[in-house]
């Protein structure tokens, strides 16, 4: 398989916080953990330190993922909206419940998927962007891309043990791209690999 080649640096900051816009590319490992509620994540960075934890609760009225720093302060939440039948969505709010970030997900063919992210760029200039997350569920290899400008690759992880159906991620963001929110939506990619697979509802 060809190397692909360097991610390049952002033409401006991308994401939910400017603070968290590294210059520099990151590696994220994405790990869906075993647990009784389900949802859970692991998400390292290259060094093994955590850049965030994901908690699910897929037992409470309507699945959420719950987001928090290492030291357990919540960040947001993520959900998914039960009345989107022919467009699954899933988005993120705030604590006090603001949504501000929404996945939708398109038909595509089988095997293929296409999400559509729409949020306002607060580490950026405000506006609202689209991002367009694309790629093929037989080799998990997803692009997240800006104008047509690559924002991150999501990638699953050959040769790790899998139980359950717990995957591993590796997660390449570009320099100027917000890592969590890019973490975030690795977590709604694998939510949609799981709806497609009948594994969540």
């Amino acid at each position: 398989m060809a190397s692909e080649a360097p991610i390049q640096p952002l033409p401006a900051a991308l994401g939910l916080d400017a603070r968290r816009c590294s210059p520099q590319p990151m590696n994220l490992v994405v790990r869906e953990k075993i647990s009784f509620s389900g949802g859970d994540f692991s998400i390292k960075d290259g060094y093994g330190q955590d850049v965030v934890v994901v908690k699910g609760k897929t037992f409470s009225i309507g699945d959420k993922r719950i987001f928090t720093t290492p030291n357990g302060q919540e960040l947001f939440v993520m959900k998914k909206e039960h009345f989107h039948p022919i467009h699954p969505t899933w988005h993120l709010e705030t604590p006090d419940g603001k949504k501000f970030l929404e996945v939708k997900k398109e038909w595509r063919l089988i095997g293929h998927t296409k999400l559509d992210v729409t949020f306002h760029n607060v580490a950026g200039n405000g506006e609202e962007v689209k991002l367009l997350m694309q790629g093929h569920w037989l080799n998990r290899s997803v692009d997240v891309t800006w104008n047509d400008v690559v924002v991150a690759r999501i990638r699953k992880k050959l040769f790790t043990i899998q139980w359950m159906g717990n995957d591993t991620y590796g997660v390449e963001v570009a320099p100027g791209a917000d890592p969590i929110m890019v973490a975030a939506l690795a977590v709604a990619m694998d939510e949609v690999k799981e709806a497609q697979q009948g594994g969540s509802s």
